[in-house]
């Protein structure tokens, strides 16, 4: 773990500034004792490194000839800012925020830490996509712990499971914010105490299927591995005996007759993995909805710091799954369903499976950027610790500009 963050740490300066000067550099701008003038100065500033590192990581990310290499530029850059995020978002939810309090703060700890591990089993494990035919394979780019086979394998399982309880998760808040407006009495029985542990069981059910559907479903076989065996080893130059790797082929195809015939095992992991996915949209369109036709008829009910509350919860959670619906499940699900089509093509589409990594520090900015407990302690902090800065620069100018003058005395005295 420790070789992959120095690596990342030493590849990502550019990120790191990147993050840095649009995170601190807004809150800067915030401060109500920053002047007018010097705030206009600083939006320019930033505007200008902004532009600088987003068309250098973009280019650097476009121009690569090696998707591969692409790929671990957005992993890498999804690693630091979940870390950087989620850890933050952690932090502040257990200590600084005055409004966030019982099941649900703790709902927000367990989200960002279920983040984390999702982020760094993604660094662990590389996880990659190629699609091949009638074929597509799930497989693990990692060189450190690539002689680890059965380690990388459990890591490719441990990542789908992650994701799949991510998403669970936020079908959980749903139905936790929709009760909290509706009928807190079903609320208290569904949330309180020891039962808070069935939603536990709820996440994780769902991503234990998630990891069953892919190890049972893509486990390899003969067929399935001499299916890709020459393409793959051509385009990787990795030995598929010897791999960490998951193969879904849609077909068994007789080479006589080139009939083709459905298999059944690959049939069951698409069907699994979208019946997940479709019990989770369902229970979010059904609360999402119900609480927008509701909301204003029962926030009556409540007073107006809870109205506020009430109303950026809500957009958080459909901004939580609006981004990745538009960004994750829209471009991967042709990548999934292709093989079905009996397409002849070869291409690494692991760069769009690449993009969910990325899922953890965008929702974790959603969450602090929408929810005004967050930006309120964010900026209270920033400031306490810029002042303190500034202070102790003051004090060490002073010691330096009073050790100077008497320097100067001394010297002159010496020369009299």
């Amino acid at each position: 773990m420790f070789v992959y963050l120095n690596r990342t740490l030493s590849m990502c300066s550019s990120v790191e500034k990147l993050i840095g000067s649009m995170f601190f550099g807004q809150l800067f701008i915030s401060s109500t004792w920053v002047s007018t003038v010097y705030k206009k100065n600083l939006r320019a500033l930033l505007s200008d490194i902004h532009y600088f590192y987003f068309t250098h990581l973009f280019h650097s990310v476009m121009t690569s000839l090696n998707l591969q290499n692409a790929s671990r530029t957005i992993a890498e850059f999804a690693f630091i800012s979940a870390l950087i995020c989620n850890s933050l978002l952690i932090y502040l939810t257990a200590k600084h925020t005055q409004n966030i309090v019982g099941v649900y703060k703790y709902m927000i700890i367990i989200f960002g830490v279920l983040g984390l591990l999702f982020s760094c089993t993604e660094m662990l494990a590389r996880p990659f996509i190629h699609n091949y035919n009638v074929s597509f394979i799930y497989f693990s780019l990692s060189v450190d712990i690539s002689t680890w086979r059965y380690l990388v394998e459990a890591l490719l399982v441990a990542y789908s499971g992650f994701y799949s309880s991510l998403i669970s998760f936020v079908a959980v808040q749903f139905i936790y914010r929709y009760l909290v407006l509706v009928n807190t009495q079903i609320l208290e029985i569904l949330f309180h105490g020891w039962k808070s542990v069935v939603w536990v069981f709820y996440v994780t059910f769902f991503g234990v299927a998630w990891s069953a559907l892919v190890y049972f479903c893509l486990y390899p076989n003969s067929y399935s591995k001499d299916y890709i065996r020459e393409e793959f080893e051509k385009v990787y130059n990795i030995s598929v005996d010897n791999s960490a790797i998951f193969i879904l082929v849609a077909y068994n195809i007789d080479q006589s007759t080139n009939e083709y015939k459905l298999r059944w095992q690959s049939v069951t992991m698409i069907a699994g993995t979208v019946s997940i996915l479709l019990i989770q949209y369902a229970i979010m369109i059904f609360c999402g909805t119900s609480m927008h036709l509701q909301m204003n008829e029962k926030l009556k009910n409540f007073s107006d710091v809870h109205q506020r509350l009430q109303k950026q919860f809500f957009k958080t959670l459909l901004l939580q799954i609006g981004v990745p619906t538009v960004l994750f499940h829209m471009p991967i699900f042709p990548v999934l369903l292709a093989p079905f089509f009996k397409l002849e093509f070869s291409y690494q589409t692991g760069i769009i499976y690449s993009l969910f990594c990325s899922y953890p520090p965008i929702d974790a900015l959603i969450i602090m950027t929408v929810v005004s407990d967050y930006r309120s302690a964010l900026t209270s902090k920033f400031q306490y610790v810029s002042k303190n800065l500034i202070m102790g620069l003051r004090t060490i100018r002073r010691k330096s500009s009073t050790s100077g003058n008497n320097n100067r005395e001394n010297g002159s005295g010496n020369y009299n």
